[in-house]
């Protein structure tokens, strides 16, 4: 059974499996954990293949993103794999242009995520937004709220059309006034993927210097497209390699451990996710934030939820 990072509920997959018999097996997987009950499970999926039928077909979808292929090419591009094998995908802000239809945008993303995440694949997406401005051809340099209409937009589809496909987002660097563009497009997206959103503060100023912090999540130089390694030469070349001077330790990440959600009396926490290790160290997601924090205890309303 491919590796999620919630425990697909038993019932969701059953219900998929009666309903969807040919579907790949990843594929239901990823849908039963996305939703709580068999009903939005169900609705989920159905939702998912009548989108894969019109606007979601790869002929539509490859249709609608020609302008961007076309005169933005680089604005998102796909680079190298994680350690885990995840994909990286680097979005450059700056070359957003006003003048393409945000669904193009969609679009080209959708065409991206679909050329390595097969349906019978469990492999994830890492997604680095540069924000920093560059000089030459390509570059529009508008400022951060222009591209917000995309991150809506993205915001709404791929937690929908493609969950469980997400291993995180970085957005670096980031100044402090944006943060509040951050906070809006975190407010339409739920618990679980509020808290894969990362944001590296510092200037976004045209060929500024790549933040340090960004070595914190191991990432090196051949897992950035090549056009865009000589902006990041602060990676490491090499994973052997060491970490420089002055990079941040990050608090673990939940991703790698299969966990069961277990609703809690908190009026702040949407839900403590247990790990299911032997320590069953409890953690909480916070609706406001999307921060995941560990907690001593959690006070579950269903007792039986807690020993799952």
């Amino acid at each position: 059974m491919p590796a999620t990072p919630r425990t697909a509920p038993a019932a969701n997959l059953q219900a998929l499996r009666l309903h969807y018999p040919d579907a790949p097996a990843a594929e239901v997987l990823r849908f039963a954990t996305a939703r709580k009950t068999p009903k939005d499970a169900l609705k989920l999926y159905r939702n998912y293949l009548k989108w894969r039928s019109d606007e979601g077909a790869p002929a539509r979808l490859q249709e609608r993103a020609a302008p961007v292929q076309q005169q933005a090419p680089q604005f998102a591009t796909l680079g190298g794999r994680t350690r885990r094998g995840d994909q990286v995908v680097l979005v450059e802000g700056a070359r957003y242009s006003t003048q393409i239809d945000k669904q193009a945008y969609v679009a080209q993303m959708c065409v991206l995520m679909d050329q390595v995440l097969l349906k019978d694949s469990d492999r994830r997406i890492v997604v680095l937004v540069d924000t920093r401005g560059g000089s030459g051809p390509g570059w529009h340099n508008k400022p951060a709220t222009a591209a917000m209409p995309f991150f809506r937009a993205l915001a709404s589809l791929i937690p929908d059309m493609y969950p469980e496909r997400l291993r995180r987002i970085i957005i670096y660097p980031l100044p402090g006034w944006a943060t509040t563009l951050v906070k809006m497009v975190r407010s339409m997206l739920d618990p679980v993927t509020k808290a894969k959103i990362k944001v590296i503060k510092g200037d976004d100023k045209k060929d500024a210097p790549c933040p340090i912090s960004l070595c914190a999540y191991d990432l090196t130089q051949d897992q950035i497209p090549v056009h865009a390694r000589r902006r990041h030469l602060i990676l490491p070349a090499d994973p052997s390699l060491p970490k420089p001077p002055g990079t941040p330790r990050r608090r673990p990440s939940l991703d790698a451990y299969p966990t069961v959600w277990v609703p809690t009396s908190d009026a702040e926490v949407d839900a403590a996710v247990l790990l299911s290790s032997p320590t069953k160290r409890p953690f909480v997601v916070r609706m406001a934030s999307g921060e995941i924090a560990e907690v001593a205890q959690v006070r579950p309303r269903d007792a039986r939820a807690a020993e799952c």
